[in-house]
């Protein structure tokens, strides 16, 4: 499996569309959809930390990048 893209504050913007990204180092970051189909987006936590389960941190929502 490819390395993701990191930015450098450590986060990673994920890249969701029929089409991959046209900087090729991104594509790792990609996802592929069908635009005929809906999707949905699941995020599963292996061993969450205290901040989780003590509800003191929150997974942010989506937001759109340009």
């Amino acid at each position: 499996m490819k390395k993701h893209v990191e930015n450098k504050d450590g986060s990673v913007d994920m890249y969701f569309g029929p089409k991959p990204p046209k900087d090729k180092k991104l594509r790792s970051n990609w996802i592929k959809t069908d635009p005929s189909k809906g999707f949905f987006v699941v995020f599963r936590f292996y061993g969450p930390l205290d901040g989780y389960i003590q509800k003191t941190w929150v997974l942010n929502d989506f937001e759109l990048i340009d």
